[in-house]
């Protein structure tokens, strides 16, 4: 995502890399999608091959609201699993990328392989189901975290009246602070 060399806090100077680590998206099926998402396992081939993209189907179940799973292939390189035909009926895809990608080959690499799954798969993109970003630094995070979690405690650092909490709540940063 972003690199820099330098961050100025509280005058010192600090190097830090800051990335995806990892990342699940969900993608809308659609009539003119050359994927055919198909809820029968019977009519399921083992193996599909759309130009750069092979999808081999995993016959273990699916995830939560998915009933199956395809290992995904791009260039012969696992990038990570596509689960399809949703429990709910809906025109959902959702895919998750393999942490590997976002460490491998060039910072782009991860985009490359989302581009050729939209396109080849012939998928609209919806939303992002799940994202972790990585910030590596060399600067002492946990005890500034730690400085933070010990005066988040409570209600006191709010500003104004509009957004009063009820008595007995907590507001933390390891929770919903």
């Amino acid at each position: 995502m972003k690199t820099c060399n330098s961050t100025q806090i509280s005058g010192g100077t600090n190097k830090c890399l800051i990335h995806l680590d990892r990342l699940s998206i969900t993608f809308k099926h659609w009539s003119g999608s050359t994927f055919h998402d198909v809820r029968n396992p019977d009519y399921i081939s083992r193996e599909q091959i759309f130009n750069t993209i092979t999808l081999l189907h995993d016959s273990s179940p699916g995830i939560g609201a998915f009933y199956h799973t395809f290992i995904v292939l791009y260039k012969g390189f696992v990038v990570g699993k596509l689960h399809t035909a949703t429990k709910l009926k809906k025109h959902e895809l959702q895919f998750d990328f393999s942490k590997q990608v976002f460490y491998s080959f060039s910072p782009g690499f991860w985009y490359e392989v989302y581009a050729a799954i939209k396109s080849e798969l012939g998928l609209k993109y919806n939303n992002i189901h799940y994202l972790e970003v990585s910030i590596d630094v060399n600067k002492n995070l946990v005890e500034a975290f730690g400085h933070y979690y010990a005066n988040c405690i409570n209600n006191f650092l709010r500003l104004g009246d509009r957004y009063r909490m009820r008595k007995g709540t907590i507001v933390n940063v390891m929770c919903n602070g």
